[in-house]
């Protein structure tokens, strides 16, 4: 099985685990991510030694991976 364009080697070994007190808990890996619902998120802040940042972050919401991890 090969790498897609957009996946890096790295990316098929990085992995989260969600641990604790849970219901389900999980080691996500890069591809699993991709495959919940993408979001998108444009932010603007200032830092204190380069000024005015502007960046776009993608991917599930932190909420919807943690509520399905359910609580324990």
């Amino acid at each position: 099985m090969g790498q897609s364009p957009t996946q890096s080697p790295a990316h098929s070994l990085a992995s989260v685990a969600l641990t604790g007190d849970l219901a389900r808990p999980v080691r996500l890996t890069v591809p699993d991510l991709l495959a919940w619902p993408q979001h998108r998120a444009r932010v603007s802040f200032e830092c204190a030694t380069s000024g005015v940042q502007h960046h776009r972050f993608e991917g599930p919401l932190l909420h919807d991976v943690l509520h399905d991890a359910g609580p324990g």
